[in-house]
This record gives C-alpha cells, sequence and structure tokens, in this order.
C-alpha cells in the first residue's frame, strides 16, 4: 500500500469548500491614496506603487493619503493584467487601475493564502480584451477554501521560500549597489592618469536602419532570416538576448545594418543607455548606434563598460531617473577616460568577476534566486492542487 501524500495528510478530515474569489476577499479603489506629484527622490520616504513590473516607480514625500498597509496588509492588483504583489508596508498609488485587495473576513480566509493561490492562476485564464479584470473575469473563479489551520499550514511552508528569496533578492540588490560603486571608482581617472576622448574621436558609429512601415509581414521571418536587435532584445548584463523578439527577412536585410559579433550597441531610445556587446550576428534597428570601426587602440570590453557607466551618470541626472530623449551632437560629444591598454585589461578583468555575480544566470545570486523561485512554485502547485469540485457545484 502507497503511502499518503503531504496533502492527502494535511487534508484528512477535513472539509475543502470551492467559493468565489470575490465572496470572500474584497476590493478598494486607490483613489484617495493616489501621488499627486512625480517629483520622486531616494531621499523620501514614502514608496509609490504600480501594481506592474516596475512595482515601485520612486518615493514621495507627501504625508497625506498613505495607505496604512503595515497595518493591514493588501494584495494590490492591476485591473489590465492581473499582475499582483503582496504589500505590507505603508505607501501611495500611482494609478486607479489597480485594486486593493482584503480578506472580508481573516477568522475564515487568510489573505496571504489568497495571494498564494492568486498566483497559480494559468495565464490562459485571463480575458484578452481590455476591460476590468477583477470585477468580470477574477472575483468569479472558484478558490479552495480549506480550513483556517490548513491555510496557515500552507502560509507557512510557502513563505519559507519567499522569505528566502527576499533574502537573496536584497542582498542581490545590495551587491548591485556595491558593484555600481566599485565601477565607477574603477572607471574614474585623476587628471594626467588618461587622456580623455569624446566619443567621436574614439569610434566611429552609425546608426541601424529598418525598412518602412515597421508591421508589414515580408518584413519579418522566411528563408534565410535573421535576428533582428531591437531595443528590447538589449539586455541589463551587456548581452542580446538569446532569441530576438523579431527575425528579420531575406528581402528586408539589404534595408538594414548587419553587425557582425562582438560589436558594441547601444540604446538610443525607450531605454537609453543599454549597452550591449552583440554575441551573434545579427541585423540592428535605427533606435540603437552600432560602433563599427575604433580610431583609436581601445579594450572594446572597457570602452563598453565606460558607456555604461557614462549612460548611469545621465539618469542619476535627469529628472525622474530617465533620460527622455538624446541628440546625435549630445551622444557624440561624451567623454571618456582612455589609461593605457594594460590597465584597462585590468578594469575589465574585476568588472567581470563583479558582473558574474551580480547578473549571470548560470552562477551567483541570480542563479540562486532562480533556482530558489522555481521550488516555491513547485510547492506552490503542490500545495495549492486541491481536488476539483463536481460539475455544477
Amino acid at each position: 500500500m502507497s503511502q499518503p501524500t503531504f496533502m492527502e495528510r494535511l487534508l484528512e478530515g477535513v472539509t475543502v469548500e470551492w467559493k468565489p474569489l470575490g465572496s470572500v476577499a474584497d476590493y478598494e479603489q486607490p483613489t484617495e491614496y493616489l501621488v499627486k506629484t512625480t517629483n520622486y527622490s531616494d531621499d523620501f520616504e514614502t514608496p509609490v506603487l504600480t501594481a506592474g513590473k516596475t512595482f515601485i516607480l520612486g518615493y514621495t514625500d507627501e504625508t497625506e493619503g498613505i495607505y496604512k498597509a503595515s497595518l493591514k496588509p493588501v494584495i494590490i492588483f492591476d485591473d489590465f493584467t492581473t499582475a499582483n504583489k503582496w504589500v505590507d508596508f505603508d505607501f501611495k498609488a500611482k494609478s486607479s487601475a489597480m485594486k486593493m485587495i482584503t480578506s472580508i473576513d481573516e477568522t475564515k480566509v487568510s489573505l496571504r493564502y489568497v495571494y498564494h493561490w492568486l498566483n497559480t492562476l494559468p495565464t490562459e485564464l485571463i480575458d484578452g480584451d481590455h476591460k476590468r479584470q477583477w470585477i468580470s473575469n477574477f472575483a468569479n473563479k472558484k478558490i479552495p477554501i480549506p480550513p483556517l489551520e490548513v491555510q496557515a499550514e500552507i502560509v507557512r511552508i510557502l513563505d519559507t521560500f519567499t522569505e528566502l528569496t527576499a533574502e537573496l533578492t536584497a542582498e542581490l540588490t545590495a551587491r548591485k549597489k556595491q558593484y555600481t560603486y566599485y565601477r565607477d571608482q574603477l572607471l574614474t581617472f585623476e587628471e594626467g592618469h588618461a587622456e580623455w576622448k569624446t566619443l567621436e574621436e574614439v569610434a566611429i558609429y552609425r546608426r541601424g536602419s529598418f525598412p518602412q512601415p515597421y508591421g508589414e509581414d515580408k518584413w519579418y521571418d522566411g528563408e534565410g532570416a535573421m535576428p533582428f536587435v531591437q531595443v528590447v532584445d538589449v539586455g541589463a548584463n551587456m548581452r542580446l538576448v538569446e532569441i530576438t523578439k523579431n527575425k528579420i527577412s531575406k528581402l528586408a536585410q539589404p534595408k538594414s545594418v548587419f553587425v557582425k559579433e562582438g560589436t558594441v550597441i547601444v540604446t538610443l531610445q525607450g531605454s537609453i543607455g543599454r549597452v550591449a556587446i552583440t554575441q551573434y550576428d545579427c541585423f540592428v534597428d535605427r533606435t540603437l548606434a552600432i560602433f563599427e570601426k575604433f580610431q583609436i587602440e581601445i579594450d572594446t570590453k572597457y570602452f563598453a563598460y565606460q558607456l555604461q557607466a557614462k549612460f548611469g551618470i545621465e539618469k542619476e541626472n535627469a529628472r525622474g531617473s530617465t533620460i527622455k530623449t538624446i541628440t546625435k551632437e549630445e551622444f557624440s560629444k561624451f567623454k571618456i577616460p582612455i589609461p593605457p591598454l594594460e590597465t584597462q585589461a585590468r578594469i575589465v578583468a574585476i568588472l567581470d568577476k563583479f558582473d558574474a555575480l551580480t547578473n549571470s544566470i548560470t552562477e551567483g545570486l541570480p542563479r540562486e534566486i532562480a533556482l530558489r523561485q522555481q521550488q516555491y512554485e513547485y510547492y506552490r502547485e503542490l500545495l495549492l492542487s486541491f481536488p476539483k469540485p463536481e460539475a455544477g457545484v
């Protein structure tokens, strides 16, 4: 006879009810908690939240209309994308397009249990049109409700994984700050220790290209299609994504710009200032600058690190930490220090080690976080996969 599973032991002798989510969880619009200004600063105290991937947009000095989630936690739910976050700290909100979810009765249904269950819902359950998802869709989902003590045990187990992931993420954030500090120190030179040259003195560059209009099917895919690099394909670790969002057709290739593996490129629109050294041959969009030829002897990786650091400084000085646009003239006049080649090589070796620790998905903290997230998802599915009710129940 097979041994009972953990879930069978946990549920032995108990009844699981399936109820519409809207009957156990209530919502509130964030209207009275909306931020009035976008004058964000890390020096301010109160975070401004969005339910999307960005989550914390910045920090505000506004003192009124703050939701006290430290006293009553909520799930913030994006009413269009269905993205959700657990919030147990005081905040203000950016958009009215999100709902703040609470449990109607914590003595019967734990909000933290609801949060874990919400994240088991597959994306195919999300309606495709642009309507308010909570009322029209999610409030009608049937959620399994075991006794409160079973909910508490499930939450305890799953929180063990989320807390570990949060600790690792906090450590990664600290490491990234440390990395940025040391990168800036290594890439900064006192007078006389390096020559300073503008980008146009260092390299010849051009922008990519693509035939217009963008949307025509004939420009994409087909026999002989090749990777087509756009802003979205440039990662944060000076590499391109493994597979680009689009491939450019053989017909369109003569109207674009081909670059070889090992070419330095930088984004000039959208997420401005992302730098990459291409790890495969590709064609490049007009929203990126391509450094085709260096006019001086320079370590390519050192040059890429200097570009990355330079744009980091520009973002710090920009309003809202975002560069809205950049002209060719401004870009050409960027200045970077050029020390001896052996110094460049030494700096690159140090920064590559830091980069592996903070950005590599095959080693260091990012890999550890990814593994813990996979472990959490595995146990979440195991613990929340209750027997389905009979049809019509």
